[in-house]
């Protein structure tokens, strides 16, 4: 089966909770302050690995504690982490979440992640059909540079452009697979997309940065599910429904990493797809980041019509 190789940061959370999000400028109590391991790269990571997929986490932790602590974690959850560096200058990354209900806001030091360049990129060991995933919570050139290569090799790879900045045009070249949110959408396609657009909206401005024939622009809805873009042609994937919404945190890094998952064990694209709903759905039902992420197992008996 091929590996999944997941390119990103590696932070710990500092998650407080509230009974709303704060307005710009206001100073309101958290009720409660919890700290987990998170980081959309370690998220992914772990989200892939309980899927089951051999998978390989790239990135780079501080000579902390933390970093310390988050190492072990990865371990623990079956991550390869020889492709871990770790920075004599920087902090491990963190990451200061405040969460209110089903809504939250983040903020991100990068410290260690941000050293990751190029030559890291250039050591990743890559095969044909591997599925590579990255996001924007490491520099650009580093994640552009293994795009490039897994490109040449053959690679499946998936990009999550969050925090939402725009793509330069070889590295959106070198993406199979775009992952984007409303938001990120309306960024890149320089439109104003709210929460309620239509679907054939969605569409028309999916379709509008695609960049080449066979990539395939996947946008996230949230509760409504997902809208997929290929080729001029889209499909509508409903949602799973979450019983309780808790945390949505890391909802988005476990619908990719299952995604990733899902490829990598030559699920379709559809049953791919329908399988990372449902383990996303889950995920919210639980406080944290990684711990929310849930099994495969888990997933199979709560929803049992997804075996392959």
């Amino acid at each position: 089966m091929p590996k999944v190789v997941i390119a990103g940061s590696i932070n710990m959370d500092v998650v407080a909770y509230a009974r709303r999000l704060p307005l710009p400028g206001e100073t309101i109590h958290a009720e409660k302050l919890e700290y987990f391991p998170g980081g959309k790269g370690l998220n992914q990571a772990i989200a892939s690995a309980r899927y089951g997929a051999s998978t390989m986490l790239a990135g780079k932790v501080g000579e902390d504690d933390a970093g310390i602590r988050l190492l072990a974690y990865l371990k623990e959850n079956g991550v390869d982490v020889s492709l871990i560096g770790t920075s004599g200058k920087e902090h491990t990354g963190t990451a200061l979440i405040t969460v209110a209900g089903d809504k939250n806001t983040i903020v991100v030091a990068g410290g260690a992640n941000m050293e990751l360049s190029p030559k890291d990129a250039q050591r990743i060991p890559l095969s044909p059909n591997d599925i590579v995933v990255s996001q924007f919570e490491t520099p650009l050139p580093f994640v552009t540079a293994l795009f490039v290569r897994g490109h040449a090799n053959e690679t499946i790879n998936i990009l999550n452009p969050s925090p939402a900045r725009k793509i330069p045009r070889g590295l959106m070249r070198a993406t199979d697979i775009l992952v984007v949110n409303e938001t990120e959408l309306g960024m890149l396609a320089e439109a104003a997309i709210k929460e309620n657009a239509s679907a054939s909206r969605i569409v028309r401005h999916a379709a509008s940065i695609a960049t080449h024939r066979g990539q395939r622009i996947v946008v996230t809805l949230g509760k409504r599910g997902q809208i997929s873009v290929m080729d001029g042609k889209h499909a509508e994937h409903p949602p799973r429904q979450a019983r309780r919404a808790v945390d949505p945190t890391a909802a988005g890094d476990c619908f990719l990493g299952n995604l990733a998952g899902g490829l990598a064990e030559n699920r379709s694209f559809d049953a791919a797809m329908e399988f990372a709903s449902a383990a996303a759905a889950m995920s919210v039902e639980v406080k944290g980041a990684a711990p929310s992420l849930p099994a495969h197992a888990a997933i199979l008996k709560r929803f049992p019509e997804l075996r392959s």
